[in-house]
C-alpha cells in the first residue's frame, strides 16, 4: 500500500524530470531498495551518485549529507527527498550542497509537513511551515524555481488512516487492502476539490532550487 504523499512526490518527480540532468547525486536515494515508482536513470544524466548513511542501501558515498566526501562544483542537479527532516543540521546540509553544486545547477527538494514522527534508519527531527522553508533556501543563496504542494486534505487523512491501521499489517490482510484501495480513488478524487487548501493543509512541500550563486 503506497501513501498518497509517495504518489504525489513520484508524480512531481516526473512533472519537474527535465531538471535531473547530467551528473545527479541522490542524497538519501537507494540503489538497493527504492522506493517509489519515478526513476532517476531514465533521465537525462551522465550517471548517479547516491549518498545514503545505511550500507544496506550499498551507496556511492556512506555517509550523511553535512561532509559529502567529493570535490567542488561536481553536481549538475542534487535530489535530497524526504531527508531534511532527519539531518542534523539543515543549514550545514544546504551549505554542502552549494559545495558540491556547479552554478546554476538545480536542487530538487521534498520534505513532509503534516505527516506523522517517522524514522527510515535516522530519527525524525522536525517540521517547516512554507515561509520558513523560503527563508532558509533564500538565506543559503538558492533561488526559489517551483513550489508545489503535496496534496490538501484529504492526502493528508487517507495517509493517517494507512498510517495508524500499519502498512505491514495491510499489506498482510487482504481485506483491509481491498477496503483502503476501494476507497483511495476516492480520497484521491476529493483531494482534487480542495486543492485551493493546500497552502494551509498538506502533506508536505515540493521545491525546485537554482544554485546561481557566483562562488
Amino acid at each position: 500500500m503506497r501513501s498518497l504523499r509517495r504518489e504525489h512526490l513520484d508524480r512531481l518527480l516526473s512533472k519537474y524530470k527535465k531538471y535531473i540532468k547530467k551528473n545527479v547525486l541522490d542524497i538519501g536515494g537507494k540503489k538497493v531498495g527504492k522506493k517509489g515508482f519515478f526513476s532517476i536513470e531514465l533521465s537525462s544524466v551522465n550517471y548517479v551518485k547516491y549518498l545514503n548513511p545505511d550500507k544496506k542501501t550499498k551507496p556511492d558515498y556512506l555517509c550523511n549529507a553535512e561532509k559529502i566526501p567529493t570535490k567542488d562544483n561536481v553536481f549538475d542537479t542534487v535530489i535530497i527527498t524526504e531527508v531534511l527532516e532527519y539531518v542534523e543540521s539543515v543549514s550545514k546540509t544546504l551549505k554542502e550542497i552549494k559545495r558540491v553544486t556547479k552554478k546554476n545547477s538545480y536542487i530538487i527538494v521534498s520534505i513532509p509537513f503534516l505527516v506523522p514522527v517517522h524514522g527510515d534508519f535516522l530519527l525524525d527531527k522536525r517540521r517547516y511551515t512554507e515561509e520558513k522553508l523560503k527563508k532558509i533556501f533564500l538565506q543559503n543563496s538558492f533561488k526559489i524555481k517551483h513550489l508545489e504542494y503535496m496534496g490538501s486534505v484529504f492526502s493528508v487523512i487517507f495517509d493517517l488512516i494507512c498510517i495508524t491501521l500499519g502498512y505491514s499489517a495491510v499489506k498482510k490482510n487482504s481485506f483491509l487492502l481491498k477496503i483502503l484501495n476501494s476507497i483511495r480513488f476516492i480520497f484521491s478524487f476529493f483531494d482534487s476539490f480542495f486543492a485551493h487548501n493546500s497552502k494551509f493543509i498538506t502533506t508536505g512541500y515540493f521545491f525546485i532550487l537554482k544554485n546561481s550563486k557566483t562562488r
